[in-house]
């Protein structure tokens, strides 16, 4: 209900009874979690096991790996003068933990100077100068990367909990030590949304054998009607959702055939189901999705701003993603076509191994940032996926065909790790000069490599095992 509310266009003269509504429902939900927390003790007790301490964690962690816990926080200066008051500043700090040693706190300066140099990243994919002349890419690692590694010493893989604008960088592309290499070709690097949910991740051990089933979901008509399920559903045209629009991506079906194509290879007994055009609705995923071992999603993403139409609203509500009916005007008390954070953290997803998003960043904007991407990804391992692989920009579809290629291959036919999976198909693509026909947008670089903007994208949350 509070999903699909906070999703309607009110009337001007009844806007601020739907704020209210929806700042309502928000408590309900609020007093409803706690409620089921005192009467379940299973509930409870997962709840209660998410608070832990640095020692904790620090002894959880494998000898080689090492976690980088950031954090966006206020710091107070103090006035000068007198009769003047105190300012402040938005700072990220960096805590690295690593089982055999101290927690180290690295101060890493100012979030404003840290947002405008990502920003200029993301504007060429770090090969754009800035306003100064130097390139953002070596700026970023001298100004964050090179006081983390100090503590880093032989760790073989780093996860990454990130805050701030720092949500909305792929680590794995900042410069590597010797130029024209990246990180990424020196360390193994994944993204930790929900640090606490580090003991339920290493409690169970790495899974392999054949894949199990698969759910697919793509080419989906996003002009449908979102509350009527599968055969049923009738086409209506797009209206009500003012800049919310959201266009078929082309190469979709391709793309799922390709994935469905390496599944039945790996596993000739696994099942698949596939969610494609009319049938690809809210209600059949949520149906579907407590089944399945793997889900890949070929779909745009929604990510907005703390602040919709003047009125704060539950952080659930601020990402999710979009299914058919997405472009039509919402219906209080109906699927609206966009499955919120808060929804998917909902779902029982206690038998997901790895979801793929696919193509989702649409609407990543400056206003969310990657904190939206960060929100799904927390939502889907609050809901119990293990793994979400995702995309902070919409690489190009001949680009994404080939980098998930050789992911799944590598993950069902060569058996490797998920983390080990993705980071050799992004190194491959760096370097592999077969492929130079996925150029489209962005040139290869003065030594021959792919630019990041093809390969770096996709990041990996979770269990990277």
């Amino acid at each position: 209900r509070l999903a699909a509310l906070a999703r309607v266009t009110p009337k001007p003269e009844e806007a601020a009874k739907v704020q209210a509504a929806v700042a309502a429902l928000s408590e309900s939900v609020e007093g409803l979690q706690q409620k089921l927390s005192r009467l379940d003790p299973d509930f409870h007790r997962a709840w209660a096991e998410r608070t832990i301490s640095s020692d904790d964690l620090r002894q959880l962690l494998p000898k080689d790996v090492a976690l980088i816990d950031l954090l966006e926080y206020d710091h107070y200066i103090p006035a000068t003068e007198k009769g003047k008051n105190l300012t402040s500043e938005k700072r990220i700090v960096a805590f690295v933990l690593r089982g055999d040693l101290p927690v180290a706190c690295v101060e890493l300066g100012s979030s404003a100077t840290i947002a405008q140099i990502v920003d200029a990243w993301r504007a060429g994919y770090g090969h754009l100068a800035s306003a100064d002349g130097e390139a953002p890419g070596p700026e970023l690692r001298r100004m964050v990367w090179e006081p983390l590694a100090a503590h880093l010493s032989d760790a073989e893989t780093v996860l990454i909990s990130p805050d701030g604008a720092l949500a909305q960088l792929p680590w794995s592309a900042l410069p590597g030590e010797r130029p024209g290499t990246y990180l990424i070709e020196e360390r193994a690097l994944a993204v930790i949304a929900i640090p606490q949910l580090l003991p339920e991740l290493l409690a169970e051990p790495a899974r392999s054998g054949p894949p199990g089933s698969l759910l697919l979901a793509g080419d989906i008509e996003y002009g449908g009607d979102p509350g009527v399920p599968r055969e049923a559903l009738a086409v209506r045209s797009a209206s009500g959702r003012g800049n919310q629009q959201f266009d078929r991506l082309e190469a979709a079906q391709a793309e799922l055939a390709s994935i469905r194509d390496w599944y039945e290879q790996a596993d000739a007994q696994g099942t698949v189901v596939a969610l494609r055009r009319r049938n690809a609705t809210e209600g059949a995923f949520r149906d579907e999705v407590p089944n399945h071992r793997w889900l890949h999603l070929i779909t745009h993403g929604f990510f907005a701003p703390a602040q919709l139409g003047g009125a704060a609203v539950h952080p659930g509500l601020l990402s999710g993603l979009a299914f058919a009916g997405a472009n039509t005007a919402p219906i209080e008390g109906s699927d609206d076509g966009i499955l919120t954070a808060l929804e998917v953290a909902s779902l029982d997803l206690s038998k997901v191994d790895t979801i793929v998003l696919s193509a989702c960043e649409t609407g990543l904007g400056q206003a969310a940032g990657g904190e939206g991407l960060l929100g799904l990804q927390r939502a889907f391992q609050v809901a119990g996926a293990r793994t979400v692989v995702a995309s902070l920009w919409k690489v190009p579809d001949r680009a994404t065909s080939t980098l998930m290629q050789r992911f799944y291959e590598n993950l069902w036919d060569k058996k490797m790790g998920k983390l080990a999976a993705l980071r050799e198909a992004q190194v491959f693509m760096i370097h592999d000069t077969g492929n130079r026909g996925l150029v489209v947008d962005k040139q290869p670089l003065d030594d021959g490599t792919l630019p990041p903007y093809y390969w770096a994208a996709f990041v990996l949350s979770g269990d990277w095992r």
